[in-house]
């Protein structure tokens, strides 16, 4: 089964798609209003709330990164697409966010900086990706299959190093002199 494939059958079952998609903003509101803020750390509600971060956001950053590749790679119009599909988990992923944000610290959920890392490795990727192919800097490779996914985890821990020098603690390099 291919990708492609895999998108024709989410999109014939539009139902699902919008009562799956509606349901996590609605019970963002319905969290936001029945459990209060200092309640909202404790260990049942912070997990469920981490839960509902992950429900709309890993569905969300694949329809964000699957709508960018159509719209600057294969250049296909986007009044062509199926919303549903295509920008329902994004809008989704946007409202539960903020209506989550308001009056609730992220940073004290578990995971979610995780979540927020791998958002910002996923941009990252893709800008190079974009920078690449519109310089039109052609690689050809003649290596193996298995090279090529050696040169590809490669270049993810070269990533993932960057941005722990970038991001991370004060003594990250330490951690890193094993490798």
């Amino acid at each position: 089964m291919t990708l492609n494939e895999l998108i024709k059958i989410i999109g014939q079952e539009q139902r699902m798609m919008l009562m799956i998609f509606c349901f996590l903003p609605i019970l963002s509101i319905l969290m936001k209003l029945f459990i209060r803020q200092p309640r909202a750390y404790f260990k049942p509600w912070k997990q469920f709330y981490s839960l509902i971060i992950y429900m709309s956001c890993i569905p969300g950053m694949f329809s964000t990164v699957l709508t960018a590749y159509i719209l600057f790679f294969t250049h296909e119009n986007l009044l062509n697409l199926n919303a549903i599909v295509y920008f329902l988990p994004i809008v989704s992923m946007i409202v539960t966010l903020i209506i989550l944000r308001t009056g609730l610290d992220f940073n004290r959920l578990p995971g979610f900086k995780r979540l927020y890392g791998l958002m910002i490795m996923i941009g990252i990727s893709f800008f190079l990706a974009l920078f690449i192919q519109k310089m039109n800097i052609w690689i050809v490779f003649g290596g193996s299959v298995q090279m090529l996914f050696v040169l590809a985890i490669g270049i993810f821990l070269l990533l993932k190093w960057a941005g722990h020098l970038l991001f991370g603690e004060k003594n990250t390099h330490q951690r890193f002199k094993g490798i």
